[in-house]
């Protein structure tokens, strides 16, 4: 059993680095990817890149633990876009809306900052701001909001 068990971690592992490296050979065939520059570090006077509430983390995952300023235009309804997890959410959900579902800003948009971290074996799914987070087993690649902010009181 123990063997199945290690042989089943050394598999996961060796998926993660097959799924990184695909993932870079695409970013880099495709160049800048939903109009988030892939730069190994972003300069702090860079003007942040406004995204869509569609917009996810998934063009980051090259990027790994660089961090990336950006802008959530406003939205009427900020419960309609996916989100996993919460606090570290995975890189496929919307980050406007995580951004909402963490207390960075509300539906009125506004800056976040995320980083691009390690994936999670459990997302926990979250009610915060209005928004529901659904909960996910193991997943490649994660974001978090990071920077000197001040949550938001729910709306």
């Amino acid at each position: 059993m123990e063997a199945t068990s290690a042989a089943m971690v050394s598999h996961q592992a060796m998926h993660r680095r097959l799924f990184a490296l695909v993932t870079l050979i695409a970013i880099a065939a495709t160049g800048w990817i939903a109009g988030i520059p892939p730069s190994s570090a972003q300069l702090a006077d860079e003007a942040p890149v406004v995204i869509s509430w569609e917009e996810t983390a998934v063009p980051l995952r090259a990027f790994h633990y660089d961090r990336r300023s950006l802008i959530c235009p406003p939205t009427d309804d900020p419960t309609r876009y996916p989100v996993w997890g919460d606090e570290f959410y995975t890189d496929n959900s919307s980050i406007c809306a995580a951004a909402v579902h963490f207390g960075v800003i509300t539906a009125e948009g506004g800056p976040v900052t995320i980083q691009e971290v390690d994936g999670l074996e459990n997302y926990p799914s979250v009610e915060r701001n209005g928004i529901v987070s659904e909960s996910y087993g193991y997943w490649f690649f994660s974001f978090q909001f990071v920077g000197t902010f001040e949550t938001v009181a729910p709306e």
